[in-house]
């Protein structure tokens, strides 16, 4: 590169970095690299920096800022910072870039957005390393018939990882087992020591394991996060780590501890870390671990890990009552509150956002897609909900026209020259039998009782023409159905996006910083009337935030987590031009979210119609229906 290039790069970097942070480049090295043209806000990842750099010597330290396009190295002594530079400057490349990494030295980092790896364990959750020998640890992997098929009970093969259950089996779709349904494999006995060893350890058990999971992870496979269902097995659960190494990744509100699970080691979550705590594993081939005064990154390879827990009887009665679906009350919503409910918090915030959360609506889906084109020529279609129109033109061959309750979203899909009025789903302004296909997308779950739900679904069947045909599709309470949903996918690169958002099939658009997560863990208490409510940078419990309604809560939802609840306010924050971006707006979506077979119930009840199919997909459940003839 030519010396005047340079020269204008050096200058651009180096009134960047003071004016952002007052930081000095240096010309003579220093323990502190600058990568200029590598951040969050280019998709690099923490990973990928760091098994790069650490081949050049110990790291201290990864700084990766956010909304930045640069981050920092910090070297635990000048020389092995000057190597690296020499090496990887104007040279090497990271995942998914075009050109090389350009460095420089800089006299100071941002400390506030240092990546510790330093963090005191959840409490109630133990490691103890080498629990079994290289011996041991062959017998167990042994013990598992991964090939054996009795048609009860086989070697099951997930999209992240292979799984086999022994005494009882744990079903993802309702995260619980069946507890009148033993399986007929028990236990292998090459587990039966373990109990005995942890006595021996001081953590002696007060149950027999009567339930085991062994889960085998291939190099880059992982786990959603996810607390155990409370109300399924008792407290503690034993982890045992076989094959390799791998962090753990435990997350309570904005806290957030990585734990290195050395192989052959044996966790107990018992207590805070059971209850409480989300664990997970990240899918990706390597982790950045902690080691003598510094960092390093460890390889993955295939992992098993051996989950032994103990099958409960009765409900639970620990004290952490907003994880315990034993002790969660049912929250009832009066039919008086139902229409002001749903007219604050669907209604009037849809219409505040309609502008930008059209921005977010540009991808179809699939299967909405796969329905619309299964018309034929002539067909009248109707979008029950249509928000900003893009299913409109799907079907080039049918007649479809549209509504939606909120008058900024109808008025954008007229801007795009569609068939569109303002409508309410409960009574739809059309006549009877008029309509060859409906769908309703992310609707029905705005609507705030039951009764309401079946009126919608009634409103649906009564405009439908003998043999039309009807999609409704809304957001499942289970995320982890098949496999882990869009809406709780994140990547790093999500940062660089203004809004923290979900769409009709629970994909988030973008994700606000870390340190903007924590901003907003408050205790939200509001009267029915305030749906638009500031950030605070006070911090408390995530899952302890609620709102107010007249006589009753609801909980506000966390982002990016399973469902807790089945009512549930879902945040939609946008940066405020009034304040120059520093702060957000928060307004709160109402949400019913539904269980597994409640939306085939709900249809169950019209004798009008005949259900044709019922399917989980990407976080959503999904019903066809047709009008009898």
């Amino acid at each position: 590169m030519a010396s005047y290039k340079l020269r204008r790069r050096r200058t651009k970097y180096t009134q960047m970095l003071q004016r952002d942070f007052s930081i000095d480049v240096s010309l003579e090295p220093t323990q502190s690299v600058v990568i200029c043209n590598a951040g969050l806000v280019s998709g690099v990842k923490y990973e990928e920096v760091a098994k790069l750099f650490t081949q050049y010597g110990l790291v201290e330290s990864i700084v990766m800022v956010p909304k930045k396009s640069y981050c920092f190295v910090v070297y635990s002594s000048v020389s092995a910072a000057a190597e690296a530079y020499d090496a990887i400057n104007g040279k090497e490349k990271l995942a998914n870039m075009d050109s090389p990494v350009y460095l420089l030295y800089s006299t100071s980092v941002p400390s506030e957005f240092g990546l510790s790896e330093s963090h005191p364990l959840p409490e109630g959750l133990v490691l103890l390393s080498d629990f079994v020998t290289e011996e041991e640890e062959e017998r167990l992997l042994n013990s598992v018939h991964w090939d054996l098929d009795d048609h009860k009970e086989k070697g099951k093969t997930l999209k992240h990882r292979r799984v086999k259950h022994f005494g009882f089996e744990f079903r993802y779709d309702n995260n619980n087992v069946d507890k009148d349904s033993p399986l007929e494999e028990a236990i292998p006995l090459e587990c039966d020591f373990i109990g005995e060893r942890l006595a021996k350890l001081g953590h002696p058990l007060s149950w027999t394991p009567d339930q085991l999971t062994v889960n085998q992870y291939q190099r880059g496979q992982g786990i959603p996060s996810h607390i155990d269902t409370h109300s399924a097995f008792e407290s503690p659960i034993l982890s045992l780590s076989l094959g390799s190494d791998v962090v753990m990744e435990f997350r309570r509100g904005g806290r957030h501890v990585p734990v290195l699970l050395p192989r052959r080691s044996l966790l107990l979550m018992d207590g805070e870390s059971r209850y409480a705590w989300s664990h997970g594993i990240t899918p990706r081939t390597m982790d950045v671990v902690a080691v003598a005064g510094g960092l390093s990154v460890r390889d993955r390879a295939c992992r098993t890990s051996f989950t032994l827990r103990k099958v409960r009887q009765e409900s639970c009665n620990c004290d952490y009552v907003d994880y315990c679906d034993s002790q969660q009350p049912h929250i009832h919503i009066p039919d008086h509150e139902a229409s002001r409910l749903e007219e604050l918090y669907v209604h009037k915030v849809y219409n505040s956002i309609a502008s930008h959360f059209s921005e977010t609506r540009t991808k179809q889906w699939p299967n909405v897609t796969e329905f619309l084109l299964s018309f034929s020529v002539g067909s009248i279609l109707i979008d029950a909900g249509c928000g900003n129109g893009k299913y409109f033109g799907v079907n080039p061959l049918v007649f479809q026209m549209g509504f939606d309750r909120s008058v900024g979203l109808a008025g954008i899909t007229q801007s795009r020259g569609h068939e569109v009025f303002v409508g309410d789903c409960l009574r739809l302004p059309v006549r009877d039998e008029v309509a060859d296909g409906i769908i309703s997308v992310a609707v029905l779950h705005h609507l705030s009782t039951q009764s309401r739900r079946l009126c919608a679904v009634s409103e649906m069947a009564r405009v439908l023409a003998p043999g039309g045909r009807a999609l409704i599709t809304v957001w499942a309470r289970s995320q982890t159905q098949q496999d882990l949903s869009a809406y709780l996918k994140q990547d790093r690169k999500n940062r660089r996006r203004d809004v923290d958002s979900v769409s009709e099939s629970n994909n988030v658009i973008s994700e606000i910083p870390a340190r903007s997560e924590e901003s907003n863990q408050e205790l939200l208490q509001s009267n029915l009337g305030s749906n638009i409510l500031k950030e605070n940078i006070q911090r408390t419990d995530e899952n302890n935030r609620t709102c107010e309604c007249s006589d009753f809560q609801l909980p506000v939802h966390t982002a990016r987590t399973e469902f807790q609840h089945p009512d549930v306010f879902v945040p939609w924050k946008v940066k405020s031009k009034e304040t120059n971006h520093q702060t957000k707006e928060v307004f709160l979506r109402y949400y019913h979210v539904f269980e597994e077979n409640e939306l085939n119930e709900l249809c169950s009840a019209l004798t009008d119609i005949t259900k044709l199919q019922t399917y989980y997909t990407e976080g959503n459940w999904c019903i066809i229906f047709e009008k009898k003839s």
